[in-house]
């Protein structure tokens, strides 16, 4: 009996637990702050309303989080990394403007999947959704402003500007973690042994490639004559936090110009990667007839250096499960390689990891080096190889696995003839995919998963902290460690962990 009620307490807690941590990112906040003219009223009621049906619904995006008290305030680990170094009015207002800016980009997301006949339900002046993305464009404007003359309301908004991290404590602490972390790390240990090996033979291996597809970006402009360090320079100019921030077609050839070539072991349909997709039945399939890579901006920060990150993401069908036994198989897989510029816009890491944020590994440059300075206990930084430094023209081959597809080696070189092209797509379309007749629904749902690719693993991994570990996730929500805290979009994630010069 006494069993019963301890089991019935902790499931109790585990649910609790889960879902305040869905309201903390998608909740109605209370407006604080800011108070005014009816004009300001009538903004933060419109705020107040839709943010309540978007969490009545289900439907908030929970990419970037939201500030509390200020819903038209939200900041991601990047922004959030500067709050205490804002040195002068001028920066203050810039970071403020973006954390404007998250919100503004995300709300019309969200307004986007909204239905039409519902607008009228947030505010009764709007016919549509471009009425209710206008008026909230507008409130935008005017709150930020107002919040910007403001000196105690901006102390106020840097004090709250602090994203949470993506470890559950009541879990750890049911799931007895200074114990059970501990059997964790020897399944981890034993992975980084598999992975190193296997990058040690691949280098002395030809291999069979009969039953490898090679995709290339379809655009084959890696070759552009674009002054990458001369586009820098301006870029970090044209702002007082240095950030390299650049206009569309700029980032476009950016991309372009880094983009990975895909070697896949294929041998089944679920080694092919395309275009998530909802069907009639309101299933998520990926359409494996578009070869799409899904790419986004990311920044990372050593010392005062703020370097441009260029983030590739690919689709599969599954990780086929190959048994009772398999807990790691389930619907849908993916992978995220990302590339860190520096100053002159010349990689120096590579990294990657799957969807669910699991197996992340670095591949420094030369003469970048692990400096092992991790926290006590927490396991270690995976670095399988060093990357190559390469030549002009030349592509970095990512060589993947069938059906786990585990990243096996990595290699320059040139582009090659006759193989299978891919095309580039933003990131936030996975945000607003066509779902119904004139409708659009996320990828990801209210908590960021994406719906139906929990893994058995959950069951043997929830005392690390992690909600439904082993689940394809959004980006701003991958926790990239079992035992310690990491997350993939840390901004110091290379300063703490790598030694090497910054320009």
């Amino acid at each position: 009996m006494q069993l019963r009620y301890i089991y019935n307490l902790l499931i109790a807690a585990l649910l609790l637990s889960a879902c305040s941590s869905q309201a903390y990112r998608a909740g109605n906040p209370e407006l604080a702050g800011i108070s005014g003219d009816d004009q300001v009223q009538h903004c933060l009621s419109l705020y107040s309303d839709m943010d309540g049906y978007l969490y009545n619904h289900g439907s908030a995006d929970v990419q970037d989080y939201r500030v509390p008290g200020y819903p038209f305030l939200r900041v991601n680990r990047f922004l959030s990394s500067f709050r205490d170094e804002l040195a002068n009015r001028q920066q203050t207002v810039f970071w403020l403007q973006q954390l404007s800016q998250l919100d503004r980009e995300s709300r019309s997301i969200e307004i986007k999947r909204i239905p039409v006949l519902d607008t009228r339900q947030i505010s009764q002046s709007a016919n549509n959704r471009e009425d209710l993305d206008a008026q909230v464009q507008k409130c935008s404007g005017l709150l930020t402003a107002r919040a910007g003359n403001d000196p105690d309301i901006l102390a106020d908004i840097r004090s709250r500007a602090v994203v949470p991290d993506n470890y559950n404590t009541v879990m750890r602490v049911f799931g007895l973690y200074p114990l059970s972390s501990f059997f964790v790390m020897f399944g981890i240990n034993h992975w980084h042994e598999t992975t190193m090996e296997s990058f040690a033979q691949a280098e002395h291996q030809d291999g069979n490639t009969a039953n490898y597809l090679l995709y290339q970006p379809a655009t084959g402009t890696i070759s552009s004559t674009l002054d990458v360090a001369g586009a820098f320079k301006t870029a970090r100019n044209n702002n007082p936090l240095a950030i390299p921030l650049f206009d569309d077609n700029t980032m476009q050839a950016l991309f372009e110009r880094y983009a990975p070539a895909w070697k896949i072991e294929t041998v089944q349909d679920a080694d092919h990667f395309g275009v998530p997709a909802w069907t009639d039945s309101g299933d998520l399939e990926i359409d494996t007839g578009r070869p799409v890579v899904f790419d986004y901006v990311s920044y990372t920060r050593i010392h005062t250096h703020v370097l441009l990150q260029l983030n590739y993401t690919i689709w599969f069908p599954s990780r086929p499960v190959t048994g009772w036994l398999d807990i790691l198989g389930g619907k849908l897989d993916g992978i995220t390689w990302r590339v860190t510029l520096d100053d002159n816009g010349m990689p120096v890491f590579y990294d990657a990891m799957h969807n669910c944020g699991c197996y992340h590994m670095v591949f420094p440059v030369s003469p970048h080096q692990l400096n092992d300075s991790r926290q006590v206990y927490e396991e270690p930084l995976l670095v399988p190889a060093v990357a190559p430094v390469l030549h002009a023209g030349e592509h970095m081959f990512v060589t993947i696995q069938s059906g786990t597809h585990y990243i096996l080696n990595i290699h320059g070189g040139n582009p090659a003839p006759s193989t299978s092209k891919y095309t580039l797509a933003a990131y936030n379309d996975l945000r607003d995919l066509p779902s119904g007749p004139g409708g659009y629904r996320s990828m990801f749902d209210a908590r960021g998963l994406v719906p139906g690719t929990e893994r058995k693993e959950r069951w043997i991994l929830w005392p690390m902290g992690i909600i439904e570990p082993g689940a394809m996730r959004q980006r701003g929500l991958h926790a990239t460690a079992f035992v310690g805290k990491r997350h993939f979009d840390d901004p110091f994630l290379f300063q703490d962990h790598f030694s090497g010069p910054v320009n």
